[in-house]
């Protein structure tokens, strides 16, 4: 007869109920058991008292039915001895004799451990009584041995762990492909399903991490087309621009179109840079050259201060997307610093990386929108100097750029006392 399976509930139940019902017998015997010394300590105490106890037992006639009887319940074995007559509860009991080969006298009675079995024994002329219960068997034990039920209840807590861990495993599989899906990876697949109703749980991540890669894939698939086709009409534009007489309508026109091809180009971009170190250009260059070229540019000379000595490291990178990086940065920190106030630039090496630190004293970002700091079209409001026209796309793209290049780019802020981009590269020689 095949027995049903359990479901998962029920199983929970059974474990923590066998868990828990071993647990206690393992402490009910670690408190109750005793070692052989405090076991002798105690018949020392009580040696007289025991001692009569036992020689009054045979003090009358030997009614051995009776006598069987009545340690029956007690589940005490005992043997007796009158010269050549023997009186036994168990045919297998130990001949007298061996006994007292290793019996321990303890005042007026004698103390022995045959066969991991412990007898009393009392001795009056030629009658000779030896008892030993089942009971105390159980509860004495070597003094090597006495901690076993302790060691025994970490052992069924340890095995207890292992198959709630073990049940658990569909329910860390999932945490950890949520996890992968939250940082983009949604070719992500949980490939072991368990036996039990958490299947369903896994299987529906996969489902739906599926789901997600096509609908994202779709809609890479349509940016890049909308993007690709939107060039074609703006260079038209373009080139009827350039055959209008030149009015402050057609310069405003002219802005509009370079900010929607500039917003094109980065939508781009951004989708080149979903294949990381795949979509780069790597070189050589020499860090205080790249320096120079950032920082006199038009936009940037003479609004900044670079604090402390350039490495001169080469480093092997995409020269012109580093450039849009660190130019990026630093217009940033321009653009939202008040007027008058000092904007560092900083770079030192170590532990085989260049960190590129931009320093403003501006306003600041709020703490709830630094998580977001980083996705796209992303805006920060309600701060001082920003300039509303960018697309919000550079700090995406930023970040995108040093995750290429296996780099972080990180941010920290504090309201009122202003911001710090730090670019962290490995050097990569080439």
């Amino acid at each position: 007869m095949k027995m049903p399976q359990l479901g998962l509930y029920a199983r929970f139940f059974f474990l923590f109920s066998i868990t828990t019902a071993i647990l206690a017998l393992c402490i009910a015997i670690g408190v109750a058991n005793i070692s052989e010394d405090d076991a002798k300590e105690f018949v020392k105490e009580r040696h007289q008292k025991l001692n009569e106890l036992m020689l009054g037992a045979i003090a009358k006639p030997i009614a051995l039915e009776n006598i069987k009887e009545k340690f029956k319940t007690p589940n005490v074995e005992l043997l007796i001895t009158k010269g050549n007559e023997r009186y036994t509860t168990d045919d297998d009991f130990p001949e007298m004799s061996v006994l007292f080969q290793k019996a321990e006298a303890i005042e007026s009675v004698y103390f022995v451990k045959h066969q991991s079995k412990y007898f009393l024994i009392a001795v009056q002329g030629e009658e000779k009584i030896a008892v030993t219960s089942r009971l105390l068997n159980w509860l004495i034990y070597p003094n090597w041995l006495i901690t076993w039920p302790f060691f025994a209840a970490l052992f069924v807590l340890c095995m207890s762990y292992w198959l709630l861990k073990k049940l658990l495993h569909p329910v860390e599989s999932a945490t950890y492909c949520a996890k992968m899906v939250s940082k983009g990876r949604f070719d992500y697949r949980i490939e072991k399903h368990s036996k039990t109703e958490l299947a369903e749980l896994t299987h529906g991540l996969n489902t739906m991490t599926e789901k997600l890669q096509r609908l994202f894939e779709s809609k890479n698939e349509l940016l890049l087309a909308i993007s690709h086709e939107l060039r074609t009409p703006l260079a038209r534009m373009k080139v009827s621009l350039a055959m209008i007489e030149h009015t402050e309508n057609t310069a405003d026109l002219h802005d509009d179109i370079h900010q929607i091809d500039t917003l094109i180009e980065q939508l781009l971009e951004g989708e080149r840079l979903q294949h990381d170190h795949k979509a780069l250009h790597l070189s050589s260059y020499f860090v205080p050259t790249l320096i120079d070229d950032v920082i006199n540019e038009p936009d940037i000379n003479g609004k900044i201060q670079l604090q402390g000595d350039v490495p001169e490291q080469v480093v092997n990178i995409d020269v012109g997307r580093i450039k849009f990086l660190l130019r990026n940065l630093l217009k940033n920190a321009i653009d939202h610093s008040p007027e008058n106030t000092e904007i560092f630039f900083s770079i030192s090496q170590g532990n085989e990386q260049l960190k590129f630190a931009v320093q403003d004293h501006g306003s600041g970002i709020p703490k709830a929108a630094l998580e977001h700091i980083f996705d796209p079209f992303y805006c920060v409001e309600n701060t001082s100097h920003r300039d509303t026209r960018g697309t919000g796309l550079g700090l995406y793209l930023s970040q995108r750029i040093a995750k290429a290049h296996k780099g972080q780019l990180q941010v920290t802020s504090e309201q009122g006392k202003g911001s710090v981009f730090t670019l962290i590269l490995p050097i990569e020689k080439a």
